[in-house]
Parts: C-alpha cells; sequence; structure tokens
C-alpha cells in the first residue's frame, strides 16, 4: 500500500472496528471472572490440538510487565509488516513529520523511518521499542501504581509450548458497560492459516461472559482482518470509551 496524502492520510487509514455480541452470560457460559489464569485447548483447521493459556491481571502489575518482556520478540514479528507500512508514510512524505506535535511519537516515527531506510530489521527495531515500554510501564507503576484496568493476556500455543500467537484485551471501568478493547492481535507467520485469529478475537467470551461490544483500532490494509471475524468500521469513534 502507497499513502499518497502525506500524514492526514496516514491518520485516515486508521480504522476503528466494532464487533456488537450476544452476551455469552445469558448463553449460560461458565464464567472465570474471579480466575486468574488458565488454560483450555482447541482444534485448528489441520485438526491439531491447540492450548490457549490465559493470565488475567488487575492493571499494570509487575508480573504483566514480566510477561511483556517475554513476549517482546514474538509480538514484534507479527507487527513488523504495519509498522514498515507507517514507516514508509514519512518516506514518502518526510515534510509530512513537522505535523506530528508528540515528541515521542515523532521520535518513534523518526527511527521507524530510518531503519527502513538503513534497510535493518523492523522486527528488532520493534522489540527494543517494546522493551523501552516495559520500562516506562514500571517507572509509572513505582510512581501511580497499577491503576484499575483489567488485561487479559491469552497466548495461543503448541503441545509442546511453541508459541503461536497472542491477544490482549483491556477492560477499564470508564468504558460503558460490557465494553471491551482488543489489542493487537497477532499470530506468527508460521502459524497462520489455521484459524487462530477467530479462536483468540472471541476467546475473551470464556473469561469475561458480560462482554457485549469489542472494539479496536488498527490500519485499515489489515481491517479485512478482522471484519472476515465479523467486525465493522465504527464511523463514530467518539462513542466507544
Amino acid at each position: 500500500m502507497v499513502f499518497n496524502g502525506g500524514y492526514d492520510a496516514f491518520l485516515k487509514q486508521i480504522q476503528i472496528l466494532v464487533l456488537v455480541l450476544f452476551p455469552a452470560c445469558l448463553l449460560g457460559m461458565e464464567s472465570r471472572v474471579h480466575s486468574m489464569h488458565g488454560t483450555w485447548t482447541e482444534i485448528d483447521k489441520l485438526g491439531t490440538t491447540v492450548i490457549f493459556e490465559w493470565e488475567r491481571f488487575d492493571g499494570t502489575t509487575k508480573q504483566y510487565i514480566e510477561l511483556l518482556k517475554k513476549q517482546a520478540r514474538d509480538r514484534a514479528i507479527t507487527l513488523a509488516k504495519h509498522m514498515e507500512i507507517v514507516a514508509r508514510v514519512f518516506i514518502n512524505h518526510p515534510e509530512q513529520l513537522e505535523l506530528v506535535q508528540d515528541v515521542a511519537e515523532k521520535k518513534s516515527f523518526i527511527e521507524m523511518r530510518d531503519c527502513i531506510v538503513a534497510e535493518k530489521s523492523m522486527a528488532e527495531w520493534l522489540e527494543h521499542a517494546f522493551l523501552s515500554i516495559c520500562d516506562k510501564l514500571e517507572s509509572e507503576l513505582a510512581s501511580k501504581g497499577p491503576g484499575d484496568t483489567i488485561i487479559f493476556i491469552i497466548v495461543a500455543k503448541e503441545l509442546d509450548g511453541t508459541i503461536l500467537g497472542f491477544v490482549e484485551f483491556n477492560i477499564n471501568p470508564e468504558y460503558p458497560a460490557g465494553d471491551v478493547q482488543l489489542e493487537p492481535l497477532g499470530v506468527l507467520p508460521y502459524a497462520q492459516g489455521r484459524g487462530l485469529s477467530r479462536f483468540l478475537a472471541f476467546s475473551i467470551l470464556r473469561l469475561w461472559p458480560v462482554t457485549k461490544r469489542i472494539f479496536l483500532g488498527t490500519m485499515q490494509d489489515n481491517k479485512d482482518v478482522y471484519t472476515h471475524l465479523g467486525f465493522t468500521v465504527y464511523e463514530d469513534a467518539g462513542g466507544l470509551g
């Protein structure tokens, strides 16, 4: 994908998608709201048994940050392609960097752009960026505490423990009742085509059965992944959260 309109065009490529659900609790699904971790298994499209391992965190705790550190490499690999698209916006339109007001955001865009120009690994840059975010979260934890957002992280694994994919869900008390935010969902390249995205996207129903609506923001080039699962583009982003 090539953007021809600079930063403004880039911003328009960010889509808010939403999936409205019939609350799982009304379907008799078992509630795991009071548990903090566990596993279940599913059979993928290849007929292979996949383990889904989940953990709940009441805020950005030390344990949550440590798990993010462990997942940094795998998360970076799954997001590298889309971050390359973002970086190329500023390669094609360098003047648009001046429109970015946030200093930290501008610094990240410049580093991503330079990574592409120097033909370096975007995955390696992202891994370093994730670890830097973890350092920032640790500082915020020490100064502000963990906060009151409930976080679920679900990881799909082979029986031998090999990681196949992951997803994170955030439940903020400021959201309307039943709203859940889906953070980046990633399936590693060697595990794609097995139906894992669907299992991961809907896994929150097992863990938070009062879910009525799942929403997320994603790049337009990645929209089809979610519309295929039943998500639709939400025109009024201001109505979320």
